[in-house]
């Protein structure tokens, strides 16, 4: 192994932040990327230092890929990337990109995605349910387990918990954790490389096989027929297969209509968007287990500005980093800067629709449909009455955008919320000022 000493080590790590900071937005690289340190840094190795579990994590998860492909471009290697974190032990939140080494876990897993840290209630029960069940079960009748949700509502979450159960209960389980993008890029490797029978005989052998992001397969022809081969070799040999992605298998697009069929032969089922409350509980859950507090109204605030679980766990990341640089208390003045984009300088429809669709708690898509309940035409009324308000769309323009093909649709709904303001309405002046304050 190639020994690298510290200055040289340093210079190293300054070009690949250069090259990561020039491929991203600046303020993704400050709020990722400057708090991290090098631990160790060789030909074949590379373990970065995140502040908390939480930055760890996040990386691993959103920029791994291009951390490698930066080393590849900067040293013309490509070292196995591991974090770690302060207050960990040796592994941390480490992560393989191959084989091990080492004191290092052989799957490519997150050791904090367990069941035990997955906030499981009325959007998620059956799911959680049945993942534990197949966790625990090596012949499972759900086979394969397909999980589908909207992006950010914990399907890689349970994909992990599987394997952290199977591996920490059944030592001699061959666990493998890929996702669609990390498969198509190993493939392409052992093609060029003339490995693919070295490949294939890798997953031959595993027993449990959780494949994230099936979605994201489409247009990838070669990738699909590779999956089909191991697919078929695993379902034949009673291995436990477990899937994920962001639609029902029958809805997937430019998919291989084999595929399709195989993944939709088990147990399917889907998680929906979490409820304020359990979003709130989520948030005190991930506070606890760093023991930070946080105000409630702090709390309040950023579980009604997304129902996307990651977006909720980046949000509390920025701010808990904040906390920790800032001798200052943490308002809800500094929790708006640190969350919305400082430089976006107008509302857009997709945002009001994102902020409305969290807070009366239905889908996005339901307020463009034509759907007629109560439930659904308010908060499509408010929605054109804040679009009107905050962008520069004509009406004609904002009935489109949630539905509307006739504008006097959109002109009666607009006149409604304005007379009901006027009226002294209480329900609809305390829900503008709500979603206004969580938009502005």
């Amino acid at each position: 192994m190639l020994i690298i000493n510290m200055s040289k080590k340093k210079d190293i790590w300054d070009k690949i932040s250069r090259d990561l900071r020039s491929k991203l937005p600046s303020s993704e690289f400050e709020i990722w990327f400057r708090p991290l340190a090098v631990e160790k840094l060789d030909r074949d190795l590379v373990i970065l230092r995140a502040p908390n579990k939480f930055v760890g994590n996040w990386i691993i998860e959103k920029y791994l890929t291009e951390i490698k492909k930066s080393f590849s471009r900067i040293t013309k290697h490509s070292p196995s990337i591991y974090l770690t974190y302060e207050g960990s032990s040796r592994t941390g939140v480490a992560f393989p990109q191959g084989t091990s080494t080492g004191d290092y876990p052989i799957q490519r897993l997150n050791p904090s995605l367990t069941f035990e840290s997955f906030v499981a209630g009325k959007c998620n029960e059956f799911a959680y349910s049945s993942a534990l069940s197949i966790a625990k079960d090596r012949l499972n009748p759900y086979n394969p387990f397909y999980i589908y949700s909207s992006p950010g509502l914990g399907k890689t979450h349970l994909l992990n918990a599987i394997g952290n159960y199977r591996a920490a209960t059944d030592p001699h389980c061959l666990v493998k954790y890929v996702s669609a993008d990390t498969f198509t890029s190993d493939l392409t490797y052992a093609i060029r490389s003339d490995s693919v029978n070295e490949f294939r005989a890798e997953y031959g052998t595993i027993d449990l096989f959780l494949f994230d992001d099936m979605h994201l397969l489409e247009f990838r022809e070669k990738s699909q027929e590779e999956f089909l081969v191991i697919f078929d070799k695993l379902h034949k040999n009673q291995k436990q297969i477990v899937i994920t992605a962001t639609e029902p298998p029958q809805n997937l697009k430019n998919i291989d209509r084999r595929v399709k069929s195989r993944v939709s032969g088990g147990l399917i089922s889907e998680l929906l968007v979490p409820d304020t409350g359990m979003r709130i509980e989520i948030l005190k859950r991930r506070l606890q287990e760093d023991h930070i507090n946080m105000a409630d109204d702090v709390l309040f605030f950023l579980a009604n500005y997304s129902s996307d679980i990651k977006t909720l766990v980046k949000n509390l990341i920025k701010i808990t980093n904040y906390a920790s640089v800032s001798d200052s208390n943490v308002s809800i003045s500094v929790v708006k800067s640190l969350v919305q984009d400082r430089y976006k300088t107008e509302i857009d429809i997709p945002d009001i629709k994102g902020v409305i669709a969290t807070y009366f708690d239905v889908p996005i898509r339901n307020l463009t449909s034509t759907n007629r309940k109560r439930v659904y035409t308010y908060p499509r009324q408010i929605g054109i009455y804040i679009s009107r308000k905050y962008t520069s769309l004509s009406l004609k323009q904002i009935g489109r955008a949630f539905g509307y093909k006739d504008h006097s649709t959109a002109h009666y709904a607009l006149k409604k919320i304005e007379t009901l303001r006027k009226k002294g309405q209480k329900e609809v002046i305390n829900d503008l000022k709500r979603i206004e304050n969580l938009l502005l």
